[in-house]
């Protein structure tokens, strides 16, 4: 039976270990196409490898702070890690949008990146 311990998603940038997500989506698409001919579907091109990653609540590590919004309008290149099955899932691309919210109530203030890069590469 597999270890019952759960852990929050670890959210790497740069190779370094930034913060802990509440909630993310790490999702890998091939960029395949069907085509299409007289007969119906003849098969699906080899497309290009595209990562898209969405990360709400980011909660950071003690110790380490990173600039998001310095990234996104910067327009820099950073490298997005994500660790699953005992893997981490890497992609280089850019942060596309920042979102934050708050409540008065409860003084919190979270915030929530997508990203979308190239190709993932697995260590």
């Amino acid at each position: 039976m597999a270890n019952g311990t759960f852990r929050a998603s670890a959210v790497y940038t740069n190779g370094q270990k930034v913060a802990e997500a509440q909630t993310s989506t790490f999702s890998v698409k091939n960029g395949g196409t069907t085509q299409h001919g007289i007969d119906g579907v003849l098969g699906v091109s080899d497309g290009t490898e595209e990562v898209t990653c969405e990360i709400d609540s980011i909660c950071p590590v003690a110790g380490f702070e990173i600039a998001f919004l310095d990234l996104l309008h910067g327009r820099a290149y950073c490298t997005i890690g994500y660790a699953v099955d005992g893997k981490l899932l890497q992609s280089t691309g850019k942060i596309q949008a920042i979102d934050y919210s708050s409540d008065s109530k409860t003084g919190e203030v979270k915030g929530k990146i997508s990203f979308m890069g190239d190709a993932v590469k697995i260590t």
